[in-house]
């Protein structure tokens, strides 16, 4: 006789379990990865936008009215803004001048954590290492010259340090791109990352890498320490990462 076999109750709670498992560990993560994959194909559109400024503009080095293209029907600036907002990306600022722009977005990972608020809350923002500089901000047209933007590579080794030291990274809230006068140090074109916004525009590009960790530090609300080693491989400097108070 033959004789038909089925799964049984406990069996099949099993299975469940074991379903449910899985899925808190892989759909977590593959939402991370959906938000870096759309993070970065904003940051592309964005820095895209400096071309087409100046193929708007003719390349003629007058800015003034450039913010008013983005909702303009049919430019191809507005296309690149509805894409970015398409993607999930915030169109945070547009100012500009004669001479100088600026455009912010806000990236999918800030609006995911809203870290920065409790970070602030909970922090006594005079035990942080403040990046700014203490004297009235001064300005390179839009731009403030606050040391705040950071770039790729500033960012790919805050992650790896960070990382190292067994703390969780904080992907950055803003991208920011623009134009600065020719006569402004560094270059014309300001592209890059921020935690926090400056006075105004995109701000300086970040002078060096202690400055992108007080950046950083600051904006989370964990605070690292910098101090002088001479075994160390980092230009004499040993960098330590606290946890961030959240």
């Amino acid at each position: 006789m033959s004789q038909n076999k089925g799964f049984t109750l406990i069996e099949l709670l099993v299975v469940v379990a074991v379903i449910g498992t899985l899925a808190t560990i892989i759909v977590p993560n593959l939402g991370g990865s959906r938000i870096k994959a759309k993070d970065a194909a904003i940051v592309v559109e964005t820095k895209q936008i400096i071309t087409q400024v100046e193929l708007a503009t003719n390349a003629t080095g007058n800015y003034s009215g450039v913010c008013d293209l983005f909702d303009e029907s049919g430019n191809q600036l507005e296309k690149i803004k509805l894409s970015i907002e398409d993607k999930g990306g915030i169109w945070e600022d547009c100012v500009d001048s004669n001479d100088s722009y600026a455009v912010t977005v806000t990236l999918n990972a800030a609006q995911a954590r809203h870290w920065i608020p409790q970070a602030f809350a909970q922090a006594e923002l005079d035990d942080f290492p403040h990046p700014f500089d203490p004297l009235p901000p001064q300005y390179d047209g839009v731009h403030s010259r606050e040391e705040v933007l950071l770039s790729d590579d500033d960012i790919k080794e805050l992650r790896r340090r960070v990382k190292d030291a067994d703390e969780r990274f904080f992907e950055p809230q803003y991208y920011c791109t623009g134009v600065v006068p020719p006569y402004v140090s560094g270059g014309n074109f300001r592209t890059g990352y921020l935690y926090q916004l400056p006075t105004s525009g995109c701000g300086n590009k970040v002078t060096s890498y202690d400055e992108a960790q007080n950046s950083y530090s600051y904006a989370t609300g964990g605070l690292s320490e910098v101090s002088g080693n001479e075994d160390s491989n980092e230009g004499g400097m040993d960098i330590q990462f606290q946890a961030p108070i959240l």
